[in-house]
C-alpha cells in the first residue's frame, strides 16, 4: 500500500512541476515584447521560428505556392499532447497539402516566447494561420479530431 502511495504522490508532484513550468514560461513570455513585423499588417505579432530539430519539418512548399500554416502548441511529455501529435502524424500528406506545421514545444526554451505572444494557456492548442500571419481559427484546447483539423485548413 505504501509502494502505490508513492507512486501517486511522485506522479502528482510530476504533473504540479509540468503546469509550474509551462506557466512560468508563459508569465515570463509575457513580459518580453513580442516582435512586430512592419509591411502591410497592422499590430500582427510573429513569434520567432522554434530552432528545435526533434521534429522532422515537412518540405517547403514551391515559391509560387503560399501556404496557411498550422501552429502546433504541446508539451511532449503530455499524453493528451501526444495523442493530438499521433493524430497530426496520422493525416501527415493531407495537412501538408493545405498548410506548413509548426511545432512549439514546452520542453524548448526557443519555442516558448511563444506560448506568451498567442496567449497560449492549455494544451495541446492548435491555430490556424493565413498566408500573411493572421489568425484564421484557434480550437479550443484539447485533443481534436482529425476531420476538423482538415476542414479548418480548407
Amino acid at each position: 500500500m505504501v509502494h502505490k502511495k508513492n507512486i501517486s504522490a511522485t506522479l502528482c508532484l510530476t504533473l504540479i512541476a509540468g503546469v509550474i513550468v509551462a506557466t512560468t514560461a508563459v508569465l515570463c513570455s509575457a513580459k518580453a515584447k513580442p516582435a512586430v513585423s512592419g509591411t502591410n499588417q497592422t499590430a500582427q505579432t510573429t513569434p520567432a521560428t522554434p530552432q528545435n530539430t526533434a521534429e522532422p519539418t515537412p518540405a517547403a512548399a514551391p515559391a509560387t505556392e503560399v501556404k496557411k500554416q498550422l501552429l502546433f502548441f504541446m508539451n511532449p511529455n503530455g499524453r493528451p499532447c501526444q495523442m493530438q501529435d499521433a493524430i497530426i502524424h496520422e493525416l501527415g500528406d493531407s495537412i501538408r497539402a493545405h498548410a506548413n506545421l509548426r511545432y512549439y514545444k514546452t520542453t524548448e526554451q526557443s519555442d516558448r516566447q511563444a506560448f506568451g505572444t498567442y496567449g497560449i494557456r492549455g494544451l495541446p492548442s492548435l491555430i490556424v494561420l493565413d498566408q500573411n500571419g493572421r489568425e484564421l481559427h484557434r480550437f479550443t484546447p484539447g485533443v481534436q479530431e482529425g476531420s476538423a483539423i482538415l476542414e479548418a485548413l480548407r
